[in-house]
């Protein structure tokens, strides 16, 4: 299921970032919180906005 929504979220262009936070973090995880928001050069509460954003969509 997580999957699935994840797929839905990695076809659309403008949610390319949400997808990326809620790969690293629950998919293929790569620790803290910290070390997923610097992958893409982002600021924790940047990363945590998007990861919350698709968090909430795919709950929707």
């Amino acid at each position: 299921m997580l999957l699935e929504a994840a797929r839905r979220l990695q076809a659309s262009p403008k949610d390319a970032h949400k997808y990326q936070a809620l790969h690293f973090t629950y998919i293929k995880p790569l620790g803290s919180q910290e070390r997923i928001a610097e992958r893409p050069d982002l600021s924790l509460s940047t990363y945590q906005r998007y990861l919350q954003s698709a968090l909430n969509q795919i709950t929707a």
